[in-house]
């Protein structure tokens, strides 16, 4: 059990200092006078570096006896070059260095994500994953989000011109993040015997691991052809203000957190598959929502929009990574992870050069970005088929994709019956204070 609160301790400290850092690169990348090339060059680097750094992975799967020691080690290295963030507005040439560094960084912070996930594995219960992984993901969006929100109106304080806001966000950011590797450092690491591997078993993808890393790298393109362009689309096509993307988004993202605890139990109890299936083709919806019915004149419909992506999302993410690690042995899931991470890299390097292509042309009635969307949307849904083509592990039993549905539809449901029961009290408690 400490392990577990050591585990969530470290999100929720590392997404403090996430949220003062990486989330502000690309403003703090205008500030420096970066292009627009160089800028989309950094937008690139964590699925550059991804690739790279899942090959070093597998390499030295078979070579870490100690997945702890190796985590922490490459944790504390990727913290130490955030340092030389501080010192970029004060020397020439800066923004060389500072895609230079944005590629170190994330490199050095994606080499130990799969010994990372091949511990966490061991430490979390197979029974009670779904709902681990849900309470992980609330505590990331929870301590993503408040901080953020704050270091946008801090920045407003210092002029445009000046380094200060950047430089006392980023040194705060640097001071929590070194923090958060004393939990991380604490926790007691399971018994592990680290597997030789062999170039042919790298090469090979078998069974239902396979199965699914096909299809995570359909996926991948599928979505990630429109994911940049839905920012496009709200604030040129529908000429809407920041304020109002904004305000779209954090619906998207409050809704994620109401849903992420229903469905992390959603997964234990019915599987990670059809969870899995429904998931992906409610991901499918929400471009086909953008493209039939957010027009200017109905942009009022960007909230029920991003209240479905936020559920979709929710359950897609939370039935994938359980799904992958279903999938993978304890021997030999450090090199398996990283395998896949690679591979399922690459589309989401090509996909939104594609639909940046796409977005410049028209077929039959549609053109730009709502073409675009209708063949995310249509991919999307085709990837959920092939969900249907894997097995379920963690329950035995197999439920209808009925019962998943009614399920999710049941959520929403419930969330506004539990909140119309806290208005009720709310009220009834403040007429009662009133009266004494």
């Amino acid at each position: 059990m400490n392990n577990q609160k050591n585990i969530l301790n470290y999100f929720a400290s590392w997404s403090v200092g996430y949220a003062l850092i990486f989330t502000f690169l690309v403003p703090f990348a205008i500030f420096l006078g970066l292009t627009n090339f160089q800028i989309g060059i950094i937008s690139a680097m964590p699925f550059a570096s991804l690739i790279l750094s899942q090959v070093t992975a597998m390499l030295s799967s078979g070579k870490v006896a100690r997945r702890k020691t190796f985590v922490v080690a490459f944790l504390l290295f990727r913290r130490i070059f955030l340092i030389p963030l501080l010192a970029l507005p004060f020397i020439s040439n800066a923004p060389v260095y500072f895609i230079v560094l944005v590629f170190v960084i994330h490199y050095l912070g994606q080499v130990p994500e799969s010994a990372f996930m091949s511990l966490l594995a061991d430490i979390i219960p197979e029974k009670t994953r779904g709902r681990f992984f849900a309470r992980k993901e609330v505590y990331i969006a929870i301590f993503t989000t408040i901080p953020y929100i704050i270091a946008g109106f801090f920045l407003d304080i210092f002029p445009k011109n000046s380094p200060q806001g950047f430089i006392i966000l980023f040194a705060l950011g640097i001071i929590v993040s070194f923090f958060s590797l004393t939990f991380l450092a604490s926790l007691k690491e399971p018994e592990y015997k680290p597997q030789k591997q062999k170039l042919k078993n790298l090469l090979n993808f078998r069974g239902e691991y396979g199965k699914f890393t096909v299809f995570t790298t359909f996926f991948n393109f599928a979505y990630m052809i429109a994911s940049p362009f839905f920012v496009v689309y709200i604030l040129k096509n529908l000429g809407l203000g920041y304020s109002y993307f904004v305000l779209a988004t954090s619906i998207s993202i409050v809704c994620r957190i109401i849903f992420l605890k229903p469905i992390g139990r959603m997964l234990d109890r019915y599987g990670d598959r059809p969870v899995a299936i429904v998931s992906t083709f409610a991901t499918a919806l929400v471009p086909l929502t953008y493209l039939l019915f957010v027009k200017p004149e109905t942009v009022w419909l960007i909230i029920p929009a991003e209240i479905l992506s936020g559920i979709a999302w929710a359950g897609f993410d939370l039935s994938s990574v359980n799904l992958l690690l279903d999938f993978t042995t304890k021997e030999d899931r450090m090199a398996q992870v990283a395998k896949f991470n690679a591979v399922t890299a690459i589309p989401m390097i090509i996909a939104p050069i594609i639909g940046g292509f796409l977005s410049e042309k028209s077929f039959v009635f549609l053109a730009g970005i709502p073409l675009v969307f209708a063949v995310s949307s249509v991919a999307r849904a085709i990837a959920a088929v092939l969900l249907f083509r894997i097995r379920e592990v963690r329950v035995k039993k197999e439920y209808p994709l009925k019962v998943i549905l009614r399920a999710y539809v049941h959520m929403p449901l419930k969330a506004v019956r539990t909140m119309e029961r806290g208005f009720v009290a709310f009220v009834h408690h403040r007429n009662n204070f009133v009266k004494k």
